[in-house]
């Protein structure tokens, strides 16, 4: 169901001629699955050819739809997919912080390189397109005061999020030469269903529900005391498109993207338990275990979003809170 806010939104987005990088991935098939429905250009820009599987997730499609294979690290492929586009929705990226210590030239390569390809290609276009640009709340390193807003100074203590702050200054930089727009949403945990070609156990929610479904155990880490900000797919997927109708006061910010609520590890997978066992009348088993040696220090933080900002400047607002979600992925994880 629709609401008259997101309509208003969807609106927006008639005619546009929009390209959305990393296609075939988690978010961006939730975006693309959004935009299907209205009359407008969507060109996907993948790695790798997008399967069968992943095509049969879409569900109605009065979009125009074109699908680009190649790599990212192709000038000329962002070149020719930006040509004339009004919206970018940059959302290819490498998301572990332990991949990105072993390979910090790799990550720079996944993270930073494309952004500056894209920003080199729009910035020689006649028309001057908005960037909606998929950030880390952790960029901001370990902070002590909660909850993290726009105004907390950014000190990343991994190499992941020193390479998406970077990124971001890229696209600030090109923001105040006045060759682009737009904006950075810096994601916290983000949870719910996702396509069925592609990693459904994206983030700690969901590899949980997925465990939880198949009858394992569901494991704590020592205490499980850390606070967490946990937002669902649909109201992530609402704030990249609420940021492009609201250019005159979203461009050249980033904004902390999360429910604003915080809820402690334990709780959450306490809350995923009880969830499958109200659905399914399994059991399911919860236990504590001692935290594995090599974690970074950035697991061990408290977090919780200040979205106070972005819902100012474009009136987006939280529509699922955690329970919802999860009864949502539950049921859905269970069909697929």
């Amino acid at each position: 169901m629709v609401d008259s806010s997101e309509r208003q939104i969807l609106s927006f987005y008639k005619s546009k001629k929009i390209v959305v990088s990393g296609a075939t991935g988690y978010i961006a098939w939730n975006l693309i699955n959004k935009l299907l429905g209205i009359d407008c250009e969507i060109t996907c820009l993948t790695r790798k050819p997008p399967s069968e599987l992943y095509m049969e997730n879409f569900t109605t499609c009065n979009a125009e739809v074109n699908t680009i294979v190649g790599s990212y690290h192709d000038e000329e492929l962002w070149k020719k997919s930006l040509d004339g586009v009004d919206i970018v929705f940059h959302l290819a990226s490498q998301t572990s912080f332990y991949k990105a210590e072993e390979d910090p030239l790799e990550d720079f390569n996944s993270n930073v390189y494309p952004m500056q390809l894209l920003l080199k290609a729009v910035s020689q276009n006649e028309k001057k397109p908005y960037v909606a640009f998929a950030g880390s709340a952790t960029q901001c390193g370990l902070t002590k005061k909660l909850p993290v807003g726009e105004s907390v100074n950014d000190n990343p203590s991994t190499i992941y999020d020193f390479h998406k702050l970077l990124a971001e200054s890229y696209l600030k930089f090109y923001i105040n030469k006045n060759l682009v727009n737009g904006a950075c949403l810096r994601l916290s945990n983000v949870y719910g269903p996702g396509p069925k070609s592609s990693n459904d156990d994206r983030g700690i929610l969901n590899s949980m529900v997925r465990k939880a479904l198949q009858k394992e155990k569901l494991t704590i880490y020592g205490t499980g005391d850390f606070i967490r900000d946990y937002i669902f797919i649909d109201d992530v997927v609402n704030a990249f498109l609420a940021c492009p109708c609201h250019l005159k006061r979203t461009n050249g910010n980033h904004y902390v993207v999360g429910s604003g609520k915080g809820y402690s590890v334990k709780e959450a997978i306490n809350m995923v338990a009880r969830v499958v066992e109200r659905i399914t009348s399994l059991k399911v088993n919860v236990i504590s275990v001692e935290p594995p040696d090599g974690l970074l220090d950035i697991e061990y933080r408290h977090f919780v979003a200040d979205n106070s900002n972005l819902k100012l400047d474009t009136g987006w607002f939280v529509s699922t809170d955690l329970e919802e979600g999860i009864v949502k992925t539950v049921n859905k994880f269970r069909t697929n």
